[in-house]
């Protein structure tokens, strides 16, 4: 495999996409499980990448249809998790939510 192929190419497909935004927001409303696996993931790669591969901050703006829209992912703090659209593979026990926390 070279740079040029593999599975992050494949699933950017065929856009012109230099870039995966993901919103907090979105992360968040993860499983616990999976969370904990993306951060290890990205602190992995922020340890074998130089670090002008990922020290520099970005400024990102939503759009749809190539105009700009009011983002709803903006106020993580007070919006609450996104609710999943089914449940995860080998989701956890009933009476626990996609944060892992017990329900009351």
């Amino acid at each position: 495999m070279s740079y040029y192929d593999g599975p992050i190419w494949e699933w950017f497909s065929l856009t012109r996409s230099s870039y995966c935004v993901m919103p907090r927001r979105a992360l968040c409303s993860m499983p616990l499980e999976w969370q904990e696996r993306f951060v290890k993931l990205m602190e992995e790669a922020e340890a074998l990448l130089p670090p002008e591969a990922t020290q520099l901050d970005y400024w990102v703006r939503a759009q749809d249809g190539g105009q700009f829209v009011a983002d709803p992912n903006v106020p993580y703090r007070h919006s609450g998790p996104w609710p999943l659209r089914h449940p995860p593979q080998g989701a956890g026990p009933e009476g626990v939510d996609q944060s892992g926390q017990k329900r009351a």
